[in-house]
């Protein structure tokens, strides 16, 4: 989309075309700090985009090279402070791709305890300690080391402050260090590096102010230490550090300003301080936080 026009240029696969993106469902996206776009796709593989000349190179699974992807359906992309990509597949675990290699050393669930948890991989996050954590799917959230490529394994359990629950969807940090991490169906948990403890916050039906769903899709930090909080169902909340409050937004079909959708997929913040809403269903949104008013842009 270019911001002056508003104008959208399309890139679709094209069976003829070996430079066309591999597969039109693209399930992850990453703006690397070197230009170039990284394009997960479902059964697809990887597809990393030159926007100078708008061609793609595919990088996909290949079972007769270990070297390879581990996998077509990435969940995960994610580039850290040392500018290494950090891939995750569905089944294959995760994928690290060192700057300017071609080659992917894989991190999958093994027989030993300091592995991976699981190989459903469903995002990754780098925390200010240039700490990675791995959510997936059914296997809780883990925490890794990258000095040692160790694994240690945050899991439900009968405990009052373990993590809500083991379908870990989004994480990110909040100014104090705290890690948010959204679930599906379990609320958000939020881990005290200190103690070494979960706070849980779940939705509560008739409660004012609070969290509107425990299908948590995704959790992301904004520019003014705001946590923008994604449901799968319910529409947005925001949470307030200073006032500790939850703010919502929802789809109201009479107000034209109002959110298109409340099935959000995906939250991103702008150098002008717009945040952009992806939704399933309802396009995507941009959000004035002086207006309080949102822009909707749809297919037609």
């Amino acid at each position: 989309m270019n911001k002056e026009t508003h104008q959208f240029t399309h890139f679709v696969h094209d069976k003829t075309n070996s430079n066309s993106i591999s597969h039109n469902n693209v399930i992850s996206l990453k703006a690397a700090k070197n230009g170039l776009v990284w394009v997960g796709t479902e059964n697809g593989g990887l597809n990393i985009l030159d926007v100078k000349n708008g061609l793609f190179e595919r990088y996909q699974y290949d079972e007769f090279d270990d070297a390879s992807l581990n996998g077509n359906s990435l969940y995960s992309i994610y580039e850290d402070n040392d500018d290494n990509m950090w891939i995750g597949t569905w089944n294959g675990g995760i994928n690290l791709v060192h700057q300017d290699a071609q080659k992917f050393p894989h991190f999958r669930h093994t027989s030993s305890p300091y592995s991976l948890s699981d190989n459903h991989v469903s995002c990754i996050y780098e925390d200010s300690k240039e700490m990675i954590w791995i959510g997936t799917d059914g296997g809780g959230l883990n925490l890794m080391d990258p000095e040692t490529g160790k694994f240690q394994h945050f899991k439900k359990s009968n405990q009052a402050n373990s993590i809500a629950g083991n379908y870990v969807l989004s994480v990110c940090e909040d100014r104090e260090g705290e890690i948010w991490i959204g679930t599906y169906g379990d609320g958000l948990s939020v881990y005290n590096r200190k103690n070494k403890t979960f706070r849980n916050i779940k939705h509560i039906p008739g409660e004012r102010g609070g969290l509107i769903s425990n299908y948590v899709w995704n959790v992301f930090r904004d520019s003014e230490d705001k946590i923008w909080i994604g449901m799968c169902s319910g529409g947005l909340n925001v949470y307030d550090p200073d006032t500790k409050k939850f703010t919502s937004y929802t789809h109201n079909e009479h107000d034209i300003n109002s959110l298109s959708h409340d099935n959000i997929h995906s939250i991103f913040e702008d150098s002008r301080g717009y945040i952009w809403v992806g939704t399933n269903g309802g396009g995507l949104n941009c959000f004035d936080k002086k207006t309080g008013k949102f822009i909707h842009y749809k297919h037609e």
